[in-house]
């Protein structure tokens, strides 16, 4: 099956990336959602942190993640785990914080940038 191939590709970018970006002390849990979900075009995985007790949930969407070439998906494991990083500087309340979400873009590029250097 599709999803079950893109399981594995996530978890294999993020085993590669998780030490990497030294993020071992953290307990990560991971979520896959399987069902194609059209109200969201964009969303190809979400993390939500409780930092303060160290502890990250990231929530895939294999069938979006599915349809990425390799340096593609690498890129969106990086995005979303330099979302665990920063998301103690993240203010409180729900929504999209376009400046911490540039940022994070940012730190994600330059890590991928440096690592192909």
């Amino acid at each position: 099956m599709i999803t079950n191939k893109a399981k594995k590709r996530v978890l294999q970018v993020v085993g590669e990336w998780v030490p990497i970006m030294g993020l071992e002390w953290y307990t990560i849990n991971h979520q896959f959602n399987e069902a194609t979900d059209s109200s969201d075009e964009q969303t190809q995985a979400t993390t939500n942190t409780t930092w303060y007790y160290r502890e990250a949930t990231m929530t895939w969407h294999l069938p979006k993640l599915a349809l990425l070439e390799d340096d593609e998906l690498e890129n969106v494991v990086v995005h979303e785990l330099v979302h665990i990083l920063l998301d103690p500087i993240h203010p409180e309340g729900d929504g999209i914080n376009h400046h911490l979400e540039y940022a994070t873009e940012c730190l994600a590029r330059a890590l991928l940038a440096a690592r192909k250097a």
